[in-house]
């Protein structure tokens, strides 16, 4: 095809820029733009084009139709004239025809349609020549008479153009269901694919969701979770909705309708949590949820149920972990004063024991007085098994380890064990046939076999029975009682149990506490318990107890297994009352207990050197050298301890022998193989101790 001069009416420059480039570039032909009609009209007298393609709608008098109407009208009327639209109507036809029209094209066209078509119309143009008789044809369309005013053949264009675009517009149609249809089947195995996720998600969602009535009588929904929270399945449950409100604890219900009342009127999120009599036992259940208002179903409240049973456990079992601590720090904070107090008391206690029995020791006394320094003597010793008790609950108490067997020991103490309870409480003693061996001081189990009695005896005054049996039990990781100390492992169960009155929660809590006691005044100390609870912990154990009010009381004592035969004690050396010459260094920090000491070593022949603390021992070692045959001093002195101090004079004097006194609870082993005596000590037990220290050739300090 030659190149064509077209004129382009359009009003969009957008437009007819694209149309321009599509004509020019793609088809090869020359272009003329005009903005509207009136300009159309205006390029058209003064030069000719062999073809016009208008837009219809264009603003002004002068619109696609008008100008059609217009050229075909004047000298121009055999110029070929597309008329391009957007509309959609079947009416543009007939509109397109009664202007004269010879063909038109819908936008947006397909260029390379658009160049065919005007190149077809050219083409019918030269065939056709200058056309034919134009008639002015009414016809009836759509209920109203419209005028063709278009040749024949020119209507045969037109007609050829709109079936033309008909079929593109059907391809088109055709082609488009086609992708619906398939974008339609990509969508449902969208949805299928999605509601299969869904309901994964939702099957394998531990908490349930729920759609249920506000006051949970009816059950709307329910998620699969619900075999695992409630123990019923969604079925049974919405077959049978009364299992959810039966099963809510008496005591929770209130609060659970109350959330549901404060949804439905406030619109508000609740919260609330109840416990729940599932048919595998009791669980805790917390319940989020909202209202929803429906004019059609009414109201339901939409939400989440979550099981929170093991973090209810969990939770409750920190609260108990932190109760034994904050009991385990008092405990450890009473002890630490009840040790210092019994240190401080222990030197009191020596200074007037030695004070009593260097007067003792005087055959000249006269009776009267006599009578009275053994009042006093009496006196201290009971106040030295006072610092005794302290000390064992404080773990500062030293002990004899040896092998016991505790069924053994139990049977020897049963005749003293009644004479203590009383003849109207009897005692049962019960044992297996397993070993019942403790690595542990037979005197001090006595003494907690003693005050378990005691106190049994005192929650019984009307009389009774007591339990005491011995069973070994081994404590697994699940089981381990919730009490301080406790741990897994291998222990003889000592168990005395009586059927007296019991003890509330409020006693429970501070039955080990020193001094605490629900006796009246003047009726105990309060530290039978107290001891009981040093002297096991200090042997690795641990102690529980179980009371209610009227229904008696249980306590176990735990002691770690030790799989070894009792020995029998070897028979000790006879004490020997004697003194000496030697020169003695004491190191005290009491002022008074050092008089009393440095006078009854005077008294025993030997030659006393004193110091106040350890840094002043070291100084008159320093001075005194070899004078010095041994050093009897304090474990613990303000500014230097005595292990400090001998540990410096040993650089100096390597074979220099020291005796260590010590109100606390100490052995050998913890200094080094040093002898140790404890306070406060008796003229004899000084006079024993020094005299061994000097016959003692020295070992190495370990």
């Amino acid at each position: 095809m030659a190149e064509l001069r077209v004129l382009v009416v359009e009003d969009s420059p957008t437009q007819a820029e694209v149309l321009r480039d599509v004509l020019e570039v793609g088809g090869g032909h020359s272009v003329t733009v005009a903005w509207n009609g009136v300009s159309a009209l205006a390029a058209l007298a003064t030069e000719s084009f062999d073809a016009v393609i208008t837009d219809v709608v264009m603003p002004g008098d002068v619109d696609g139709y008008e100008l059609c109407r217009r050229i075909k009208a004047g000298p121009h009327s055999g110029t070929p004239v597309m008329l391009l639209t957007s509309l959609t109507d079947s009416a543009d036809v007939i509109s397109a025809l009664a202007a004269g029209a010879d063909a038109f094209a819908r936008k947006p066209y397909d260029p390379l349609v658009l160049l065919q078509r005007l190149d077809r119309l050219i083409a019918s143009r030269a065939l056709r020549g200058n056309g034919g008789t134009v008639e002015s044809v009414p016809v009836m369309f759509l209920g109203r008479e419209v005028t063709i005013n278009s040749s024949l053949r020119q209507v045969a264009d037109l007609l050829v153009s709109t079936f033309e675009e008909a079929v593109l517009q059907n391809r088109a149609l055709m082609q488009r269901e086609e992708e619906l249809g398939a974008a339609n089947a990509r969508l449902d195995r969208y949805v299928g694919s999605l509601e299969r996720r869904l309901q994964n998600v939702v099957d394998t969602i531990p908490d349930v969701l729920f759609s249920v009535s506000p006051g949970f009588e009816q059950i709307r929904y329910l998620s699969p979770a619900a075999l695992h929270v409630f123990g019923f399945t969604a079925d049974e449950m919405l077959a049978h909705p009364w299992h959810w409100r039966r099963g809510v604890h008496p005591d929770d219900l209130p609060a659970l309708l109350a959330a549901a009342e404060q949804a439905v009127s406030c619109s508000s999120l609740q919260s609330v949590e109840h416990r729940f009599a599932a048919p595998n036992g009791e669980r805790q259940l917390q319940l989020r949820f909202v209202a929803v208002h429906n004019e059609k179903f009414g109201t339901r409240l939409d939400g989440v149920v979550r099981d929170v049973t093991e973090q209810a456990r969990a939770h409750a079992e920190l609260e108990s972990v932190q109760r034994q601590l904050v009991f385990a720090q008092k405990m450890e904070a009473i002890g630490a004063i009840a040790g210092g107090v019994a240190h401080d008391f222990n030197n009191l206690l020596g200074v007037m024991k030695i004070a009593a029995e260097m007067t003792l020791s005087d055959d000249a006394l006269p009776p009267s007085l006599r009578e009275n320094l053994e009042e006093i003597a009496r006196t201290v010793d009971r106040g030295v098994n006072l610092t005794k008790r302290l000390l064992a609950f404080s773990r500062q108490q030293a002990y004899d380890v040896q092998v016991v067997d505790l069924k053994q020991l139990v049977h020897s103490c049963h005749q003293m064990l009644s004479t203590a309870v009383g003849e109207t409480i009897s005692i049962e003693i019960a044992d297996g046939p397993e070993p019942a061996t403790v690595l542990s001081d037979p005197g001090q189990l006595e003494q907690v076999l003693m005050n378990l009695c005691v106190n049994a005896r005192d929650a019984m005054p009307h009389g009774g029975s007591l339990r005491i049996a011995i069973e070994r039990e081994r404590v697994v990781t699940e089981n381990v009682p919730q009490v301080p100390g406790a741990y897994p492992g291998d222990f003889v169960r000592l168990v005395c149990e009586d059927n007296g009155i019991g003890m509330d929660e409020a006693t429970q809590s501070r039955i080990f506490e020193p001094f605490f006691t629900t006796k009246a005044v003047n009726k105990g100390t309060g530290l039978g318990l107290s001891v009981v609870y040093g002297i096991v912990q200090q042997h690795g154990g641990f102690i529980t107890v179980k009371s209610r009010r009227n229904a008696g009381t249980t306590f176990d004592v735990h002691l770690p297994f030790y799989a070894a035969q009792p020995k029998v004690a070897a028979a000790q050396r006879p004490s020997s009352f004697v003194g000496g010459s030697e020169t003695v260094l004491l190191v005290e920090d009491s002022e008074e207990l050092r008089r009393s000491a440095k006078l009854l070593l005077e008294m025993l022949g030997y030659r006393v050197i004193v110091a106040k603390d350890g840094l002043e021992g070291l100084e008159v070692i320093e001075l005194h050298g070899e004078e010095i045959n041994l050093v009897l001093t304090d474990v613990t002195m303000p500014r230097l301890t005595g292990p400090a101090m001998r540990d410096a004079a040993l650089l100096r004097r390597p074979n220099l022998r020291f005796l260590f006194s010590s109100g606390y609870g100490l052995n050998a082993g913890d200094l080094g193989n040093a002898a140790v005596l404890g306070k406060p000590y008796s003229t004899a037990e000084l006079a024993r101790s020094v005299r061994d220290a000097l016959d003692t050739t020295p070992r190495p300090v370990q």
